[in-house]
């Protein structure tokens, strides 16, 4: 499954930021490398709000992680979210239950709807063999949910982190 295209790892300076927002293209998102619930991320659409939001991305990282390393992802808007859940267990047998969307813009709950609407049989059989692929790969003998944002043209990319 193809990553949403950013940045190598951190990025060191809003130069660097700069350079990998002109190769990916805008609109980017700024994320906190430690971060989690939102924190730390910021959108830019152009150079100007790249430069503003890089240093108030740092400086919230910092203050909620003790760590103000960013990393770059080109953002996607108006994703569409589509979860995959699987089971895996300890002879490396794993299962999927299908595809559902998860539409949290919808309204402030979220809205799940299973199979989703929004991707075709041959989508969600890729979906969902990657999400057992993955929990082979890591040896997961657990239950697990891949999440995975989907966007405009259908196309579904893993988060970097």
């Amino acid at each position: 499954m193809p990553l949403v295209p950013g940045s190598n790892g951190t990025i060191s300076d809003e130069d660097e930021a700069l350079s990998v927002a002109e190769k990916i293209g805008y609109p980017v998102m700024i994320k906190a490398a430690a971060g989690g619930g939102g924190r730390g991320m910021r959108p830019a659409h152009n150079e100007a709000t790249l430069r503003s939001n890089f240093k108030h991305a740092r400086l919230e990282a910092e203050a909620a992680f003790k760590d103000g390393s960013l990393y770059l992802e080109k953002l996607i808007e108006r994703p569409r979210h589509v979860e995959v859940q699987f089971l895996g267990d300890q002879r490396a047998t794993s299962y999927t239950s299908g595809a559902r969307l998860l539409d949290s813009a919808a309204a402030p709950e979220a809205v799940e709807e299973s199979p989703s609407p929004h991707i075709n049989t041959r989508t969600r059989n890729k979906l969902c063999n990657a999400a057992v692929r993955l929990a082979k790969t890591a040896g997961y003998y657990s239950a697990g949910t891949l999440r995975v944002p989907g966007g405009p043209g259908g196309e579904f990319l893993l988060h970097r982190a």
